[in-house]
């Protein structure tokens, strides 16, 4: 799962540009961060993990009301607690895209990609009782299940 050595790059903000989606952009930031990273650090690993999880919900339109706030959180946490150093630049730029774009990250919780690229091969979302789950913080429990 992970790499003793990464060899690909993890996108910069340089690569954000026009037409690309910030939202999918930043997925792709997440999981090459996560490939990137030792597995040694907690943050490197889940936290990329975690993230990964939201952005892929969001670019396939499962989105949750606070997954906006739990992106920012959690790179937050990441920037802030040392160890891996692609985990912390790869947290601040995908917080940067959120900051910088905020409405196209808010339409992604409404299914709306301002490029239209995202949800064309998303397969159709688990609904309750197919045992989707996901970590959360918030709540009471620490999952939840949809």
């Amino acid at each position: 799962m992970y790499r003793e050595e990464y060899f690909g790059e993890i996108p910069t903000r340089d690569t954000l540009t026009a037409g690309v989606c910030p939202v999918k952009w930043a997925l792709g930031v997440a999981t090459a961060a996560r490939e990137a990273s030792d597995g040694k650090n907690v943050m490197g690993r889940d936290g990329m993990t975690q993230l990964q999880q939201i952005l892929s919900d969001l670019t396939t339109g499962n989105a949750e009301d606070d997954d906006l706030e739990l992106v920012r959180e959690i790179c937050n946490v990441i920037i802030t607690t040392p160890g891996c150093e692609h985990s912390s630049a790869a947290a601040a730029d995908i917080l940067w895209s959120l900051e910088n774009n905020t409405m196209d990250w808010n339409n992604h919780r409404r299914k709306k990609c301002a490029n239209g690229i995202c949800w064309e091969n998303a397969a159709a979302a688990p609904g309750a009782g197919e045992g989707r789950q996901r970590r959360r913080r918030r709540g009471g429990g620490g999952s939840s299940e949809e």
